[in-house]
Protein backbone atom coordinates (compact mmCIF):
# COMPACT_ATOMS: atom_id res chain seq x y z
CA UNK A 1 0.00 0.00 0.00
CA UNK A 2 2.82 2.43 0.87
CA UNK A 3 4.44 1.91 -2.52
CA UNK A 4 1.22 2.88 -4.30
CA UNK A 5 1.08 6.23 -2.49
CA UNK A 6 4.80 6.79 -2.94
CA UNK A 7 4.46 6.23 -6.69
CA UNK A 8 1.52 8.64 -6.85
CA UNK A 9 3.49 11.32 -4.99
CA UNK A 10 6.48 10.94 -7.29
CA UNK A 11 4.22 11.05 -10.35
CA UNK A 12 2.53 14.23 -9.07
CA UNK A 13 5.88 15.88 -8.32
CA UNK A 14 7.19 14.99 -11.76
CA UNK A 15 4.08 16.36 -13.48
CA UNK A 16 4.21 19.61 -11.52
CA UNK A 17 7.90 19.95 -12.27
CA UNK A 18 7.23 19.48 -15.98
CA UNK A 19 4.02 21.54 -16.26
CA UNK A 20 4.02 24.05 -13.39
CA UNK A 21 7.62 25.26 -13.18
CA UNK A 22 8.54 27.64 -15.99
CA UNK A 23 12.02 27.56 -17.57
CA UNK A 24 13.02 30.71 -15.64
CA UNK A 25 12.13 29.08 -12.27
CA UNK A 26 8.85 30.90 -11.70
CA UNK A 27 5.63 28.90 -11.41
CA UNK A 28 2.07 28.74 -12.64
CA UNK A 29 -0.56 28.31 -9.98
CA UNK A 30 -2.85 25.86 -11.81
CA UNK A 31 -2.81 23.52 -14.76
CA UNK A 32 -5.72 21.41 -15.99
CA UNK A 33 -5.93 17.97 -17.60
CA UNK A 34 -8.53 16.38 -19.81
CA UNK A 35 -9.92 12.91 -19.03
CA UNK A 36 -7.00 11.26 -20.86
CA UNK A 37 -4.42 13.10 -18.75
CA UNK A 38 -3.32 15.60 -21.39
CA UNK A 39 -2.71 19.18 -20.29
CA UNK A 40 -5.52 21.35 -21.60
CA UNK A 41 -4.52 24.66 -20.02
CA UNK A 42 -1.48 25.38 -17.89
CA UNK A 43 -1.11 29.13 -18.03
CA UNK A 44 -3.32 30.06 -15.15
CA UNK A 45 -2.68 31.93 -11.91
CA UNK A 46 -6.13 32.65 -10.43
CA UNK A 47 -4.96 33.11 -6.83
CA UNK A 48 -2.46 35.68 -8.01
CA UNK A 49 -3.04 38.72 -10.18
CA UNK A 50 -3.71 36.50 -13.17
CA UNK A 51 -2.04 35.91 -16.49
CA UNK A 52 -4.90 37.55 -18.35
CA UNK A 53 -3.89 40.83 -16.67
CA UNK A 54 -0.12 40.36 -16.50
CA UNK A 55 2.09 37.90 -18.38
CA UNK A 56 4.50 38.13 -15.44
CA UNK A 57 1.94 37.03 -12.83
CA UNK A 58 3.49 34.68 -10.27
CA UNK A 59 1.51 34.06 -7.08
CA UNK A 60 4.09 34.34 -4.29
CA UNK A 61 2.46 31.72 -2.06
CA UNK A 62 2.38 29.20 -4.91
CA UNK A 63 6.05 29.87 -5.57
CA UNK A 64 6.74 29.25 -1.88
CA UNK A 65 4.94 25.91 -2.05
CA UNK A 66 7.30 24.84 -4.83
CA UNK A 67 10.26 25.95 -2.69
CA UNK A 68 8.99 23.65 0.07
CA UNK A 69 7.87 20.71 -2.06
CA UNK A 70 10.95 19.89 -4.10
CA UNK A 71 13.39 19.54 -1.17
CA UNK A 72 10.80 17.29 0.50
CA UNK A 73 10.67 15.16 -2.64
CA UNK A 74 14.45 14.93 -2.65
CA UNK A 75 14.42 13.83 0.99
CA UNK A 76 12.00 11.00 0.18
CA UNK A 77 13.46 9.92 -3.18
CA UNK A 78 17.11 10.94 -3.26
CA UNK A 79 16.56 12.12 -6.85
CA UNK A 80 18.81 15.12 -7.60
CA UNK A 81 16.33 16.59 -10.11
CA UNK A 82 14.30 17.80 -7.12
CA UNK A 83 17.34 19.62 -5.69
CA UNK A 84 17.87 21.30 -9.05
CA UNK A 85 14.19 22.32 -9.11
CA UNK A 86 14.36 23.64 -5.55
CA UNK A 87 17.39 25.78 -6.37
CA UNK A 88 15.75 27.11 -9.55
CA UNK A 89 12.45 28.11 -7.88
CA UNK A 90 14.26 29.49 -4.82
CA UNK A 91 16.69 31.56 -6.89
CA UNK A 92 13.78 33.02 -8.86
CA UNK A 93 11.89 33.90 -5.66
CA UNK A 94 14.88 35.52 -3.96
CA UNK A 95 15.84 37.52 -7.03
CA UNK A 96 12.32 39.00 -7.29
CA UNK A 97 11.81 40.06 -3.67
CA UNK A 98 11.30 43.76 -2.98
CA UNK A 99 13.83 45.58 -0.78
CA UNK A 100 11.72 44.75 2.31
CA UNK A 101 12.35 41.04 1.61
CA UNK A 102 8.62 40.41 2.12
CA UNK A 103 7.01 39.25 -1.12
CA UNK A 104 4.13 40.98 -2.83
CA UNK A 105 1.06 38.73 -3.05
CA UNK A 106 1.90 38.44 -6.75
CA UNK A 107 5.28 39.25 -8.24
CA UNK A 108 3.74 40.61 -11.44
CA UNK A 109 1.18 42.95 -9.93
CA UNK A 110 1.34 46.65 -10.93
CA UNK A 111 2.79 49.06 -8.36
CA UNK A 112 -0.58 50.60 -7.50
CA UNK A 113 -1.90 47.17 -6.43
CA UNK A 114 1.15 45.91 -4.54
CA UNK A 115 0.34 44.43 -1.15
CA UNK A 116 2.55 42.22 0.98
CA UNK A 117 1.71 38.56 1.37
CA UNK A 118 1.86 36.80 4.72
Amino acid sequence: EFRRYYDMAVSQADVTLRELVKPDGSTYHVFNFDAQGAVTRKENTPQGYGLSKSRTSVWSRGQAWAIYAYPAMYRFTGDAKYVEAAVRVSDWFLSHLPSSLVPWWDFGVPENLQKYDT
